[in-house]
C-alpha cells in the first residue's frame, strides 16, 4: 500500500514561538496542527509546503525541509520556514477556527500524532527553538526540489 504524502510547515513569530492551526473539520475540530495538507498529483513537496502555508494562513513562506514521519498510512515530510511571522499577517481559512503561536501546548491538543512529535522535537527544547531549527538547516542537505 502506498502512503498518502502530506506536508506541514513550522513558522515562528518573533519570540520564536510556533505557530499553530485550530483545525475546524471533523473528529479533529478544536485540536490544533502546523499549516499544510496533502501533496497534490504532479506537485513537489516543497510547493505543496508553500502552497498549503499560503492557502492556510495567507503567507508567502521561503521553507525548507527539516524531518520526516511516516506512519501506516501518512508520508508526512516537514518543512520550517526562518522568517519571522507576524501576528497581523495570519489569515486563516474555512479549514481553521483559530490560530495561536505558543511554545506552551499540551500533547493532548494536538490533531496529529507526528505534529505533536515535530513540536516535542523541535519546539521544546531547552534552547530557543528558531535557533534549534536554523542549527537543523546548517547540519542538512537543502533539497529545492524536494
Amino acid at each position: 500500500m502506498d502512503l498518502r504524502e502530506s506536508v506541514r510547515v513550522i513558522l515562528f513569530d518573533h519570540l520564536g514561538n510556533p505557530l499553530l492551526l485550530q483545525r475546524s473539520d471533523g473528529a479533529k475540530t478544536g485540536y490544533y496542527c502546523f499549516p499544510g495538507g496533502q501533496v497534490e498529483h504532479g506537485e513537489t513537496r516543497r510547493d505543496a509546503a508553500i502552497r498549503e502555508t499560503f492557502e492556510e494562513t495567507g503567507i508567502h513562506a521561503n521553507v525548507s525541509k527539516i524531518a520526516r514521519y511516516a506512519n501506516g498510512e501518512w508520508d508526512n515530510h516537514y518543512y520550517a520556514s526562518l522568517e519571522q511571522v507576524h501576528q497581523d499577517d495570519v489569515s486563516v481559512n474555512h479549514e481553521s477556527l483559530d490560530y495561536r503561536f505558543s511554545r506552551e501546548m499540551p500533547s493532548s491538543h494536538f490533531a496529529f500524532t507526528s505534529d505533536k512529535i515535530m513540536y516535542n522535537r523541535f519546539i521544546t527544547t531547552e534552547q530557543h527553538p528558531y535557533r534549534s531549527l536554523k542549527q537543523s538547516f546548517n547540519h542538512q542537505p537543502q533539497n529545492k526540489t524536494a
